[in-house]
């Protein structure tokens, strides 16, 4: 079997990863529904966990849809605070708060045995964000490593030598006012 590249297998289970997001919040509507039917309490908790996995689970679409609408207006209006914050709630903070919704299912196992179910696909769900923010922190140590310069003052050397009134290719003497000119630059 070939090595394939890190990043396309890092595509593929990412791939995966929102397929397990998505049959997860499909587990949790199935589930908390018959529970919910037959009386049991933990239904209707489960329902609401799907309300709010199916929403987080659909952010990415609708973040585009957000940005076709207004774009990367960076204004501070209500609503741009209120995405802003379900922005910020991705990788580690999703997976996190995905494990502690998963507590309550598996509570009474013995009257909603599929609750067991739902509660391992939302620890699952979780783990696989916590992998992703791993490898989001090394791509994004790459990207620094590739695009690091060591020189701070790149800008200002040219604009040093544009404004110079003596190049330094000619030797010549300096006068007083030559001189002046170079410490106000």
């Amino acid at each position: 079997m070939p090595l394939m590249q890190p990043s396309t297998s890092w595509k593929k289970k990412k791939k995966k990863k929102k397929i397990k997001g998505m049959a997860t919040h499909q587990a949790l509507w199935g589930i908390g529904i018959e529970a919910a039917f037959y009386g049991h309490y933990l239904g209707f908790y489960m329902i609401m966990t799907a309300i709010l996995v199916t929403f987080l689970e659909s952010v990415f679409a609708i973040n585009l849809c957000v940005l076709v609408c207004v774009g990367n207006d960076d204004s501070t209006s209500c609503c741009q605070r209120f995405w802003n914050i379900i922005l910020w709630i991705d990788n580690w903070k999703k997976g996190i708060f995905y494990m502690t919704l998963s507590i309550p299912c598996f509570i009474q196992p013995n009257e909603v045995w599929m609750g067991i179910i739902a509660g391992v696909m939302l620890i699952i769900s979780g783990i696989l964000y916590c992998l992703k923010t791993c490898r989001n922190e090394d791509e994004t140590l790459e990207k620094l490593s590739e695009n690091a310069t060591y020189d701070r003052f790149d800008d200002i050397q040219e604009e040093i030598e544009d404004n110079m009134y003596n190049p330094t290719d000619q030797p010549r003497d300096m006068g007083l006012a030559d001189q002046s000119e170079i410490l106000e630059v």
